[in-house]
């Protein structure tokens, strides 16, 4: 060996192959800003994909109903009641509760979303030591309790997280969650009371209780008419909202959600206390009223029966619904609503007033609109 290579190795220093605390922090620092820059597109994507899912659930949907018209000459009932009632109660008719419905419009269309075996169970239960129709099981029956629990996919949304949970019932029994509602039109969810409103243009929607339309009857067009809509999944356990085997408003419909009340009036409404569903307080649910409020789900405080709902959902700034012919739209929060409160309601009841969004609930209300109004 040679002095000079000697000293040259001896000379020669090596430096630590790991990283110097300072620059750990800076890669550190440098992964935190690309994930918060990335973070709001990954998220952004993510709704996208879920957004259009949601939409093609809608439309799925749609087709069956519109299936169902054509075999029985008429788009189902939003739900059905049983036994036979007085002509008055609590001067509303008789409300949907799980006490007193029978099959809703999602059992009926079940054989059309591949479920048939599913129907064929209910109406098993439905007619079971029933020869005369008369007496038959209510949905809350203990004997439909496994088949209210089944979770269909195609009924859920997947941008609500909360439709993950189910709904639990007075006798702690659960209920598997949905998203999407039959549009009943813009007056109160009751059975007999429902009568007198259906002959009403400035009432009726497309599916009601006990009442539905033939596609003819639509009026309005198809294009420019709900047949069904997006509802979010309930706060709690003890919010039945977003219940697919339960009729009635919130759980499976949407109705008096427009000119009418004018407390529910347009998609994703704030006003505290606006939906009207079952054993909605703040005791039952567990959720303050302002809570509610503040999650974007307010609802009446000591409602007892599923009678009154508008269109909710998780996406950001609207909804979607699906129109009686086949078409899906994304409706904004924003879209053109008008209340009766501090208005003249018999113009409105007339005809003559009508927002862009009561029209589009009405299926004949006779007024003329076009797409680019909604």
């Amino acid at each position: 060996m040679n002095v000079l290579s000697q000293h040259f190795r001896c000379g020669s220093s090596r430096r630590n192959s790991g990283f110097t605390l300072v620059e750990l922090l800076v890669v550190i620092a440098i992964i935190g800003i690309l994930v918060g820059m990335l973070l709001p597109a990954i998220n952004s994507a993510r709704e996208t994909v879920n957004k259009t899912s949601c939409s093609n659930n809608i439309r799925q949907l749609a087709t069956a109903c519109l299936n169902y018209e054509q075999s029985w000459k008429a788009f189902p009932c939003a739900c059905t009641q049983t036994g036979a009632w007085a002509p008055v109660y609590k001067a509303n008719g008789v409300q949907p509760q799980p006490t007193n419905q029978r099959e809703n419009w999602i059992i009926m269309v079940l054989p059309y979303i591949e479920q048939a075996n599913l129907f064929n169970k209910f109406v098993e239960k439905f007619e079971e030591n029933n020869a005369t129709h008369a007496n038959s099981r209510a949905i809350g029956d203990v004997a439909f309790e496994y088949l209210r629990e089944i979770e269909i996919p195609s009924l859920k949304c997947p941008t609500d997280a909360n439709n993950r949970f189910p709904y639990i019932d007075g006798n702690s029994k659960k209920w598997a969650r949905g998203n999407y509602g039959a549009n009943m039109g813009l007056t109160l969810a009751d059975y007999l009371g429902h009568d007198q409103w259906w002959s009403n243009p400035g009432a009726r929607g497309v599916m009601g209780p006990r009442h539905s339309l033939t596609k003819a009857e639509i009026t309005d067009g198809t294009s420019n008419t709900i047949l069904l809509a997006e509802l979010r999944s309930g706060l709690t356990a003890k919010d039945c909202r977003g219940t697919w085997a339960m009729g009635g408003a919130g759980s499976s419909a949407t109705c008096r959600n427009g000119y009418i009340c004018g407390d529910d009036n347009g998609p994703n409404y704030l006003v505290e206390g606006s939906d009207d569903i079952y054993q909605c307080s703040t005791s039952g649910m567990g959720v303050a009223s302002k809570e509610r409020q503040r999650l974007k789900m307010p609802c009446g405080e000591g409602t007892n029966s599923n009678r009154q709902a508008t269109t909710r959902s998780m996406h950001q700034g609207g909804v979607n619904v699906a129109f009686a012919d086949n078409s899906v739209r994304f409706i904004s929060d924003n879209i053109q609503t008008r209340s009766s409160f501090g208005e003249n309601e018999t113009n409105v009841r007339n005809n003559t007033e009508f927002s862009v969004w009561d029209c589009i609930n009405l299926s004949s209300d006779g007024q003329s609109i076009n797409t680019a109004d909604f």
